[in-house]
């Protein structure tokens, strides 16, 4: 399977006041990690998008093991490989290696999220009727009068394709996802 390894030089911004990296900055590292990957495997992230109408790739579970601390100036070297595909997400395991010694796993899964089916294809199209038909609505004026975001929209109806099928954003139901009857 194809790991790829980068080097990367602890910044003074990325220490805490005791001098050692704060632990958020890791996350931001492992995510530019999965960018530079799949860079140098041939596909950027936004060609990704463009090419399969994704709406983005975020991240949905992520957690690290630290075991060795890491300080201003020291050299990391962080290994990226996939671990494992399904339908519509993706699981990526980080190792960072301080030298020789194993300092920080790192496990993340990510979703290809993409538009609801139906927006989508009304947003194509140009004329009212087509939005009609797929329920999109034009949006209120505000209290000002002025639509500020205004125009055509659906409200944020993105999805999430699971094994359960397509799961819009407005199926939500006392806090619990309904899946899309389609």
């Amino acid at each position: 399977m194809f790991v790829h390894r980068r080097d990367v030089q602890i910044q003074w911004g990325d220490c805490d006041p005791a001098n050692i990296v704060y632990y958020p900055r890791y996350f931001a590292m492992f995510d530019d990690s999965t960018s530079i990957m799949f860079e140098a495997a041939g596909f950027s992230k936004q060609d990704i998008i463009r090419k399969y109408g994704l709406v983005g790739i975020p991240m949905v579970d992520t957690r690290a093991k630290f075991h060795i601390p890491s300080t201003h100036g020291d050299w990391i070297t962080i290994e990226s490989r996939i671990e494992s595909f399904k339908r519509s997400s993706f699981e990526v395991i980080h190792r960072v290696f301080k030298g020789e010694a194993l300092a920080i796993e790192a496990f993340e899964t990510r979703v290809l999220v993409g538009h609801h089916p139906r927006c989508r294809r009304a947003a194509a199209g140009a004329n009212r009727d087509q939005h009609e038909q797929c329920g999109l609505q034009r949006r209120p004026r505000n209290r000002s009068g002025d639509r500020r975001r205004g125009g055509w929209g659906c409200g944020g109806r993105l999805c999430i394709s699971d094994q359960r099928g397509v799961i819009p954003c407005h199926a939500r139901r006392g806090g619990a996802l309904a899946p899309s009857k389609r």
